[in-house]
């Protein structure tokens, strides 16, 4: 059985982001985001990753033409159907863009990934959503893969009240604005979460940064870098 947050989660999530796709004012991004051009220096070639929540995909685009091969994946279908014009458009041969809610099982197999790649994806999910893909994404990455994140961190939580609106605190650090989970991350809570689930933690970096520059936004951040530590096998999925 659901629990009420999860309700709320599947009955407004999709409806609420498809709304903001289409709303000029929000903020979109427009080039590479600088976390990108950082994780590429530490992949080894060819590496297989699997990107949460693309968007645009311009950082997708990004680590394709580095000679990686993507799977972009986003739970907004609109958001998925751009991306694969373009791709066509472009002729990217190894770039493919996927529907895939990071809420849900993954529909990949086990162990097939290099890297899982997060810009700000993980934030908008609850803790129970947050077990859930942590345990997904140790499924899908080969032995001693690594998760790359960037994430609003509890520092960015006083700027957002006055953004957003302070909104209902659902759990620790965690509110619901109007319809959206706001899950904000300190350095505590990641390292416990995956190291619970198998990650050994190698890297973790807080601060401030521009994301969106047309909205110039100051935001609070934590970049979190893990390595899949066990070498057990599973059963795949296709």
């Amino acid at each position: 059985m659901r629990s009420l947050n999860e309700n709320i989660y599947v009955s407004n999530q999709h409806r609420i982001w498809q709304k903001d796709l289409k709303d000029p004012k929000k903020a979109k991004q427009i080039k590479v985001h600088q976390f990108a051009k950082e994780v590429v220096k530490d992949l080894k070639p060819e590496s297989k990753i699997l990107s949460l929540g693309c968007g645009a995909g311009l950082d997708e685009i990004f680590f394709a033409k580095k000679g990686h091969f993507v799977v972009a994946t986003d739970f907004l279908e609109s958001a998925i159907n751009e991306l694969n014009e373009r791709i066509k458009k472009e002729k990217i041969t190894n770039l493919k863009a996927k529907v895939q809610d990071i809420a849900e099982p993954f529909v990949f197999w086990d162990e097939f990934f290099d890297a899982v790649y997060s810009h700000l994806s993980l934030n908008f999910i609850t803790d129970a959503h947050l077990v859930k893909a942590i345990k997904e994404i140790r499924r899908v990455l080969k032995p001693n893969g690594a998760i790359y994140i960037i994430a609003l961190s509890v520092s960015d939580k006083d700027y957002s009240d006055k953004t957003f609106g302070k909104g209902k605190e659902i759990e620790k650090d965690t509110f619901l604005r109007n319809g959206k989970f706001f899950h904000y991350f300190s350095r505590e809570y990641l390292e416990k979460r995956f190291s619970e689930f198998g990650f050994r933690v190698e890297d973790v970096v807080t601060g401030k940064r521009i994301f969106f520059p047309p909205d110039g936004r100051v935001m609070g951040f934590i970049q979190f870098k893990a390595r899949k530590s066990n070498t057990g096998r599973g059963r795949g999925r296709s």
